[in-house]
This record gives structure tokens, C-alpha cells and sequence, in this order.
């Protein structure tokens, strides 16, 4: 079996982005700086400690385009959001010509707009030197850097400023306005990428394309750079963005000239793709032209084709190669052979590529090559002597030995993976500033099943290629991913123990050694390890999570589950684990602990999913206790259609006690399978929907059992009578109340007016008004249950003819629930007592319900003056019994 090491899902942000970025070793420093004292704050704030008074958080950032400074004030934005000091964390990106207006006033007007725009996030103010106008204080530049000033101060709890710009020119700009520097705590300075750094920022960009730089590219374009770094226009990864455009262009044109184009034309960028600005690749194109010609004038000649095969192996154009040889083929000598074959095993057809690669006496080169398309093909065993000849006989490529180490890992061989995997970072060692050989790009990674220990050796193989200690850490990372519990190899400490004599306080190889210890059963020099780790960083949540469960392994309880408490609440950035936790204790049957986890979790950063298994839990646990508003806020900030279909359940449950009958009818109807103790309740609630937005007909056609539970009867019989289905009402009358609380009486009380039995209604609403609020999972709960209650006994009272009783229900009823319907009835009860005029006094109030105002001025004139006298007495049957069911 595997062995794990455990990680959190994708959810870097801020600091954790910021490590990935190539360069910048000055500017994170000074931003973990900055995140710590984010950090400090929140946890003294969660101590009841209160917060410490910091300088507000604008910053000046130093140096050339293409520095990656709109990059960083990105990540700053995350930074802060994460820390709960801006809500958005976006950046507005402006310049002079955004902030400045051709007069003072116009400036004011346009910068305020700019502020209110960025607030909660960060305003980003690129070339900010160009407001001062040259020094020039009549310029509506400096009433704009005024009215920011002003605004940094104002909104400093809500807003984050940068001024960006060159060095020299932002230097003058502080000098020249008194205050300004002041303002802002932070000046970093972003230095220059290294020619090194710059093709690695090239590989990227063109990776992003699924495009790729050749190893002859990739040489031309450092060279390049080391000249262009030293001019006063250099504009950093910008130039590496235009040199990239650039080449897509040439790489076109190119192609689209060539007769046969391949799949690897498609995606490789070459040394004649690329703009040549001090000449040093113009001989390339002369060779190889010159040596066109001379094949042309006699394409038969195999000797001519190899020396214009060998040219565009200078190149590195491996498919002209291949489409000058392959003609001739079986006519060629061994060397062309040789060339022949290394050129298709660089295109990836490594099937053909090892019928010409032979030969007895290839070179280092062909063998290695060789190699490469044996383990593509399959043949480890002979792509490792291959590999290992091609080693021995030169002892000068890193590459050689990297692939070998790469070819022994693939067969489980550990030790001679690693001896490999050292020699070749000795070598890479001796030979400083090189870049990774494409051939390590093309080593057949997918042979490695496990996408971690995929990702942790090409880590080690390519991105680490200049650092040998961040590549040993990486490689023993893919050592323990790989091996099996009880066999971990001895050498994944020796990696561990090289990389950590040379990064002593780093907290990786530690933490890799806490791996290795546990799987060797080793647990307390697995704690230790993983102690000193947490001293090195003591905020890795995974860390702790490790740490816990190793107390655990070696039977110290209470001493885990005191590290597990302190992380969960304590630590920032504690969600996942929050989560995984949560699960545990409602797995146990604890739910009042997994409920504050969720909770917890919830406050912490989540990636999507897990927010959404989050809200969910959570939106359930609150509704099942009756807390349908709690519930609702968390349900409502994930998409419903990813909950589970409890979760719907309870989530339109939520919006019945609401009474948002509609939205919580269609939510009900896109339910799926639910467990049997949900399979009764949606049906009833189904009902009741149907009956709340009068769909009469579904609601009769919901099938329910004799044997199914009394609220589920009873919602059917009313959803019956209420269409008019009178022969439900000897069920009605012998009803079996006893289970049934105030919703639940209510709704028979329902039942029975749709069937006129109005001494049983009044009994029945009388006893309602007096009974508890029945299960949640079956009944309403709100605060306005006995004023309906109060409505219906007046409904009651009216059909009896007790009117005076009626009208005190109904006015008791609007005292509450202040709803037109209500006030109708009490208007029918006066006109009905004689009251009529009080009741036109009422009228007066029906003006938003026109139809009910036009009923009682109806009522009013039959029962005013002389037509009082033939006027037919005021029937119970104008008053509605079902307003609201």
C-alpha cells in the first residue's frame, strides 16, 4: 500500500501564491513580515486580547516594468481579505490619465470616483510619479495626489494604496511633495529578474499555450537577456511576454511555409522563432541555407543530406532532421543513422526512433537517447543499461544521471535512484546557472500512476534543477509517496539528512523526516522531528494535524487532542481540518461539538466544495433544531442544486416557515431520492405547497398509504376538501388528534371549515390556541399560528351567528397579523352588529386591497338608510375561511 502524505485541497491565497512566483526573494520577505502581522492581530482578537495599533497598509512599490508589481498588489488584495481587513481584496489598476482632469476641481471629482470605486480592495496607482507634472505645482496632478492623501487617511480601515513607478522617478516624486513619503510605511523594492529567472518566465508563458521553447531557444533567449538587462529599456517579463508574442508570429509563418508539418512543429518554439537583435543566430540560417543549397544540387547525395541534417541539429529543428534523412534512410551510414534516430526520439516517436538508434558504437549522446525512448516503450531494464552506459562513459551531463535516477525509480530500484539522482545534482552543482535539458521534459511522467508522487519527482527532475536541496527534499517527498508501509528505504534519510546540513532551519526536510520516522514506526523521533518543523513554521495546519495524530499513535490522548483544539481554535487557515474534524464527531454522535466545527469551518477559507458540504450540514443541523433563520443563511450561499437532497429538504422546509410557499414548492419538485425518514414529510409538504399556490389538482393526486403518519392524512383530507371533495368529512369529524400540535390542529381546523362543521372548528381552533408547536419536522413553528387560529374561530363565530364573539377574534387576529383580510372581517362583523359606521371608517383602510374595499362599501350602502330595511342579513359566506391556508 502507498504511503500518504496527506495535503490540503487547492486553496493557496496570498503568501502561499506568492511563493510560487519565479524571483522576488526580496519582496517576500517583506510580505511575510506584513502577513504576520495580520496574523498576530486576528489571534489576539480571538483572545479577547483587542488588536495592536499598526501604520496603515500603503505601499510603494520600486522598479522596472515588468517587475511583477500588479502581480503582487493582487496578492497583497488576497492577503488582506483572507485577514478580514478588506472585504474584496480587488484591485482597481489606475494611472495619471485615469486620476487627473484638465482642472483642480474636474481632478477632485475624478480622483473621489476612483476612491469610492477601490474601496474595500486596493487601488493600484501605476507610474504614480507622473502626478507631480514634473515638479510643476500648478498642475491639477498635485490637487490629485492632495485629494488621495486625504482619502488614504480617511478610508485607511477599508482601502489599501499603491504608488508604483520607477525608482529614481518615485524618489523625486517624495522629494518633491513634503508629507508624502510619510504616508506610506511600506517601500519595496522589485529588482530585476535574472536571465535565468527571465527563460523560466518564458517556459511558463509559453506552457500556458501548451507551447514549448526548445533547448537551443531557451539558450538563445538567455544570452539575449544577459545583454538586454544591462539597457535602459529593458522592461523585464514584458519583454519576455513581446519576445513570446513575437515568435508565435515567426513560428507561423515558418510552419505555414513548410510542406509537411508535424505535431511536435505545432507546439515548439525554436532558435529561429525568435527575434534576433545582436545577430548571434544569424549564422545558424546562413548554414543552414548554404548547405540547402548544396543538397539541392544533389539530392541523391547522402553524405550532402547528413551535413544539412547535422546543421539543423545545431538548431535544433528536429522535424527538418528527420524530413532530410528519412528520404533516404536505409541508404545512411551509422552516425546519420544515429542523428536519425536521437531526431525522433526528441519529436516523441520513440517506437521509430529505436530502429535507427542500432548501431554498436553509438555515441553517449544516441545511447542516452536511446534510453529515453526505451523507457517510453516500455523496456526498462534496458533503457537503465543504456542510461547507465551513457553515464559512465561521459560522467559531464546531469541529465544522463537524472534520467537514469528516473528510470530506477520507475522500477522500484530506491537506492540506485538515489545515488543517480545525487550524482547528477553534483553535477548541476559544478555547472551553476544552467538550464533544465529538454530531454528531462520528456521523460515519460505519466508512467507514475500516483499523481502526488508525479508531481514531487518532475518537481525534483525540472522545477528544482538549480537548487540541489530543495530538489533532494523533493525527490525524498517521491520516495515516501511511493514506498510501502514497513519497507520506506534508508536512503529517503539520507536525502532528508543532506538537504537539512544544508538548510538546517528550513522546516521541510524536518517535516520529511517526521514522514519517514512514522512510517518506519518511529514515533517519537517522528514527533520530534515534526516539532522542530513547527518551531521553524508554526502555522502549517497540516502540521499540527500530523502532529496530533502521531500523540495519538503513541497513546499520549489527551496531549492530541489538545493540539487538535488549539488548531482548530485558534489557527487561521484551520477549515479543512475544521471540517474533517466536524465529520468525526457527528460520526460519533456528538452534535453539539460537530456543529460549533462546522461553524468553525465555516469562518475559515474553503475551497467550493467543501464550502458547499459545509453549508450544508450546518443549514441542516440549524433547521432540525428550528433555527430555519440560521439555516437559511447558510444554505442560501451555495447553490442549491449542489446540496444534497436532505439538504433541499430542509432548505425549502426553511422557506415554508417563511412562508415563500412558491419558491419552496419548486425546490420540493427537484428533490431526489431522500431516506425513508424524509420520504413521509416531503410528501406532506408537498401537499401543503401544492394547496399553498392552488394547484389543487396535483395536490389531490399525491398517493398516501392508510397506514402513513397522522400529519400526512390529514394534509391529504384537507387537500380534498379544500377542492371541494365533501365525502372526506366523516374522516374529518373522527380525526385522531392526539399527536397533532398547533400547526397541526390548525390545519384540521382548515379541514373542518371546508366541510362547515363549525361548532367542531371552534372547539377545535380553541383547543389550537392552547397546544405546544408540534415537531418541527412536521409543523410550523412562527409566532403568528394563534393569531390564524384567532381568524378561524371568528370564521367559526360568524357561521354560528355569534357575532360579537366573531369580532373580537378578528380584531385579536389583526392586532398581529395586520393583514387586509383580517380587517375585512371585522368591517363584515360591525355591518353585521349594526356597526356600519364604524365599519365605513374601515373602508377607508382597505385601500390597498381595492377588492375587499369595494366588498364593504358594497355591504355598507345595503345596510345604510332606507335600504337597511330590505337588506338580506349579513352572511357568514363573504368572509373567506382559507386565507390563510
Amino acid at each position: 500500500m502507498p504511503i500518504e502524505l496527506k495535503k490540503g485541497g487547492d486553496r493557496r491565497g496570498g503568501i502561499e501564491d506568492l511563493e510560487q512566483l519565479v524571483g522576488l526573494q526580496s519582496i517576500k520577505r517583506e510580505l511575510r513580515k506584513i502577513e504576520s502581522m495580520l496574523w498576530l492581530n486576528k489571534h489576539r482578537k480571538q483572545k479577547d486580547l483587542g488588536e495592536l495599533s499598526l501604520q496603515s497598509f500603503h505601499f510603494v512599490f520600486k522598479g522596472s516594468p515588468g517587475t511583477g508589481k500588479t502581480t503582487v498588489a493582487r496578492l497583497i488584495g488576497q492577503i488582506f481579505r483572507k485577514y478580514g481587513l478588506l472585504r474584496s481584496g480587488d484591485v482597481v489598476e489606475v494611472d495619471r490619465a485615469k486620476l487627473v482632469g484638465p482642472t483642480p476641481g474636474e481632478t477632485e471629482v475624478k480622483v473621489l470616483r476612483t476612491v469610492r470605486s477601490a474601496l474595500d480592495g486596493v487601488l493600484f496607482v501605476d507610474e504614480a510619479y507622473a502626478l507631480s507634472g514634473g515638479g510643476d505645482t500648478s498642475d491639477p496632478g498635485w490637487r490629485a495626489l492632495e485629494v488621495l492623501l486625504k482619502a488614504m487617511e480617511d478610508y485607511r480601515d477599508c482601502l489599501v494604496v499603491i504608488f508604483a513607478g520607477y525608482t529614481h522617478e518615485m524618489d523625486r516624486l517624495f522629494d518633491s511633495f513634503t508629507g508624502l513619503k510619510s504616508r506610506f510605511p511600506f517601500h519595496l523594492e522589485f529588482e530585476n529578474y535574472t536571465p535565468l529567472e527571465l527563460v523560466e518566465i518564458a517556459n511558463f508563458m509559453a506552457s500556458r499555450e501548451n507551447l514549448e521553447i526548445s533547448e537551443q531557444a531557451s539558450l538563445a533567449i538567455m544570452n539575449m537577456m544577459k545583454k538586454r538587462v544591462k539597457e535602459k529599456d529593458f522592461s523585464n517579463a514584458r519583454e519576455i511576454r513581446n519576445l513570446i508574442d513575437h515568435a508565435k508570429t515567426k513560428m507561423s509563418s515558418r510552419l505555414r511555409n513548410k510542406r509537411k508539418v508535424t505535431s511536435w512543429d505545432l507546439k515548439t518554439i525554436t532558435i529561429l522563432d525568435l527575434d534576433d537583435p545582436y545577430g548571434e543566430t544569424s549564422f545558424l540560417v546562413e548554414n543552414i541555407e548554404l548547405a540547402k543549397k548544396e543538397m539541392y544540387a544533389d539530392p541523391l547525395n547522402k553524405e550532402l543530406r547528413f551535413k544539412l541534417a547535422q546543421r539543423y541539429e545545431d538548431a535544433g529543428l528536429w522535424s527538418d532532421v528527420v524530413a532530410t534523412l528519412e528520404p533516404v534512410a536505409k541508404e545512411l551510414s551509422p552516425p546519420a543513422r544515429a542523428l536519425l534516430g536521437m531526431a525522433l526520439s526528441k519529436m516523441g516517436q520513440h517506437k521509430e526512433a529505436l530502429e535507427y538508434l542500432d548501431g554498436e558504437n553509438l555515441t553517449p549522446q544516441h545511447e542516452f537517447h536511446k534510453g529515453i525512448s526505451a523507457l517510453w516503450e516500455g523496456k526498462r531494464k534496458e533503457a537503465i543499461e543504456l542510461l547507465k552506459d551513457a553515464s559512465e562513459k561521459t560522467g559531464e551531463y546531469p541529465e544522463f544521471y537524472l534520467a537514469l535516477s528516473f528510470a530506477y525509480f520507475l522500477e522500484g530500484q530506491w537506492g540506485e535512484s538515489f545515488k543517480a539522482f545525487r550524482e547528477g545534482l553534483a553535477l548541476i552543482k559544478k555547472r551553476e546557472g544552467i538550464l533544465p535539458p529538454e530531454s528531462l521534459r520528456s521523460l515519460p511522467y505519466k508512467d507514475l500512476k500516483d499523481e502526488q508522487v508525479r508531481q514531487a519527482l518532475e518537481r525534483a527532475v525540472l522545477k528544482d534543477f538549480n537548487n540541489p536541496d530543495e530538489a533532494l527534499i523533493s525527490f525524498a517527498e517521491a520516495l515516501l509517496l511511493s514506498t510501502s508501509r514497513g519497507s520506506v528505504p534508508d536512503v529517503i534519510e539520507e536525502a532528508l539528512r543532506t538537504a537539512l546540513s544544508n538548510m538546517p532551519d528550513d522546516p521541510r526536510p524536518h517535516r520529511g523526516l517526521a514522514h519517514y520516522y512514522k512510517h518506519k514506526g518511529e514515533i517519537m523521533k517522528a514527533i520530534v522531528s515534526l516539532e522542530v518543523a513547527l518551531e521553524l513554521e508554526p502555522r502549517n495546519i497540516e502540521d499540527w494535524k500530523l502532529l496530533a495524530e502521531l500523540y495519538f499513535a503513541a497513546g499520549q490522548k489527551e496531549k492530541a487532542e489538545e493540539v487538535l483544539h488549539d488548531v482548530v481554535y485558534e489557527q487561521v487557515g484551520a477549515g479543512a481540518l475544521a471540517l474533517d474534524l466536524a465529520k468525526a464527531e457527528e460520526q460519533k454522535g456528538n452534535k453539539e461539538e460537530a456543529e460549533r466545527l462546522y461553524e468553525k469551518a465555516w469562518r475559515q477559507e474553503l475551497s467550493q466544495e467543501e464550502k458547499t458540504f459545509c453549508a450544508d450540514r450546518l443549514g441542516q443541523m440549524k433547521a432540525v433544531k428550528g433555527n430555519f433563520s440560521e439555516a437559511m443563511r447558510y444554505l442560501e450561499q451555495v447553490e442549491i442544486s449542489e446540496l444534497s437532497p436532505e439538504g433541499q429538504f430542509w432548505y425549502a422546509r426553511a422557506l415554508i416557515e417563511a412562508r415563500m410557499w412558491s419558491k419552496a414548492e419548486a425546490v420540493l419538485r427537484g428533490i431526489g431520492p431522500l431516506p425513508e425518514e424524509l420520504s413521509s414529510p416531503y410528501l406532506y409538504w408537498k401537499i401543503r405547497t401544492l394547496v399553498a399556490v392552488k394547484d389543487l389538482y396535483e395536490a389531490r393526486s399525491v398517493v398516501v398509504n392508510e397506514g402513513a403518519p397522522p400529519w400526512l392524512r390529514l394534509a391529504s383530507l384537507m387537500a380534498r376538501v379544500v377542492s371541494g371533495d365533501k365525502s372526506v368529512a366523516p374522516s374529518l369529524k373522527s380525526f385522531d388528534s392526539s399527536e397533532l400540535g398547533m400547526d397541526g390542529l390548525g390545519l384540521l381546523c382548515v379541514g373542518l371549515a371546508g366541510i362547515g362543521e363549525w361548532e367542531g372548528l371552534y372547539r377545535c381552533a380553541q383547543k389550537a390556541q392552547q397546544a405546544q408547536h408540534g415537531p418541527v419536522l412536521w409543523e410550523l413553528q412562527d409566532g403568528k399560528l394563534k393569531e390564524e387560529l384567532e381568524y378561524l374561530a371568528g370564521i367559526a363565530a360568524a357561521h354560528m351567528k355569534r357575532w360579537e364573539t366573531a369580532l373580537e377574534h378578528f380584531k385579536r387576529s389583526h392586532t398581529v397579523l395586520l393583514h387586509p383580510v383580517t380587517l375585512y372581517a371585522m368591517a363584515v362583523s360591525m355591518i353585521a352588529l349594526g356597526r356600519v359606521n364604524e365599519a365605513k371608517r374601515l373602508s377607508f383602510q382597505l385601500n390597498a386591497a381595492p377588492t375587499l374595499k369595494k366588498k364593504v362599501d358594497d355591504l355598507v350602502k345595503q345596510n345604510t338608510g332606507l335600504r337597511k330595511l330590505i337588506a338580506e342579513p349579513i352572511s357568514a359566506e363573504v368572509l373567506d375561511a382559507f386565507a390563510f391556508i
